[in-house]
């Protein structure tokens, strides 16, 4: 009984943790990369504590004394664990915070694998939290008495809340994009290749053009002044402005000034500009050295890393009771989800085997 609790409140805390982890800023970026290894490291305990049973299953996998239904939460737990190792390694890869030295490029394929394992391990978890459910209920009516008239359609009600919260936050959060970064990335790859060819019917020179850094439609400087105009003269220079415009005009857009303003609107401006100190240059600061402008960051980036905070992550949101309960209640539905799916369905093939050995 007591091993049991200790069971129970292990697996409470890693799936509070691991629930955490699916939004890197609910808390902080530090806490995520030191909460995952210390989830790796609970999930370790947690298979030391079930050792016996792991041992005899894998010594009899292949026997048919284990039940299909043995075996395939054998391997889900097998695949659970490969899914947690390669988790590490990628985090550790694409590390900000503990291992910097080790962070590969934004672009690195291992924020993909660290993605897609990281919502197959949802998926994982779940099933395994629904093979497991009649235990996990059973420890909890002995913890919590509930008068049976009152916890029937209490269950239903939470059963239905989590089967369309959970589906509709599958859809909403980043699960599905997470699952099908690594193929699409994979689609990328396969189609750059092809696209840095020229087609069949294409102008090889204009290609190569393309190739030397001309843009599309502009020949080589060669050719341009070799070759004749339409009218077949030379064509004329297009620094000098037309007979009949005012050379007024012409002057001020030579100056910079945007077409259309007049002499008392750009005066206006240079004043404005002349006031604010600002004289359209870049600024220098008093040792003399240029110093150009910067874009602001956009919110949710960090040091213009916008790989680090994927869609519905923002730094601002950082540590937030609103980023913490959204992720909890978003996480913990679709993990709901796989876990009620998998229990009616293990559920029905339970009732449809005494069905069938009645029959017998």
């Amino acid at each position: 009984m007591r091993k049991n609790i200790i069971k129970i409140s292990l697996d409470v805390v890693m799936a509070g943790i691991l629930i955490l982890l699916y939004n890197s800023h609910a808390i902080s970026l530090a806490f995520h990369e030191i909460a995952g290894l210390f989830l790796f490291g609970l999930f370790v305990i947690h298979c030391l504590l079930n050792r016996k049973w792991v041992t005899s299953i894998t010594a009899k996998f292949f026997s048919k004394s284990i039940a299909p239904r043995v075996r395939f939460g054998y391997i889900i737990d097998l695949m659970l664990l490969v899914s947690f190792v390669l988790i590490i390694f990628s985090g550790i890869s694409t590390s900000q915070v503990l291992f910097p030295s080790l962070a590969q490029a934004k672009d690195s394929p291992w924020r993909s694998v660290h993605h897609f394992f990281a919502a197959l391990s949802i998926i994982l978890v779940g099933i395994h939290l629904g093979l497991h459910w009649n235990f996990v209920t059973g420890m909890f009516k002995k913890a919590i008495r509930i008068p049976q008239k009152l916890a029937k359609p209490l269950s239903i009600g939470l059963l239905l809340i989590v089967l369309v919260f959970g589906t509709y936050s599958t859809v909403a959060s980043s699960f599905t994009g997470w699952l099908a970064e690594p193929f699409i990335a994979a689609g990328k790859s396969g189609t750059s290749d092809s696209d840095t060819e020229p087609a069949k019917n294409e102008d090889k020179s204009s290609w190569d053009g393309i190739v030397n850094g001309d843009k599309p439609g502009e020949g080589s400087p060669a050719t341009e002044e070799s070759s004749p105009s339409a009218s077949g003269t030379d064509a004329a220079p297009t620094a000098e402005p037309a007979k009949n415009e005012d050379k007024s005009s012409w002057d001020g857009i030579v100056n910079g000034d945007k077409p259309g303003e007049s002499d008392a609107t750009t005066g206006a401006k240079k004043e404005i500009e002349s006031a604010n100190g600002q004289t359209g240059k870049p600024d220098e600061n008093k040792s003399g050295t240029t110093v150009e402008p910067t874009a602001p960051e956009a919110d949710g980036e960090e040091g213009g890393d916008t790989a680090a905070h994927p869609a519905g992550e923002k730094k601002s949101e950082e540590g937030s009771p609103a980023a913490i309960v959204g992720t909890v209640a978003t996480y913990l539905s679709i993990l709901g989800v796989f876990s009620a799916i998998t229990y009616y369905i293990d559920k029905l093939l339970k009732k449809k085997k005494r069905t069938d050995g009645k029959s017998n």
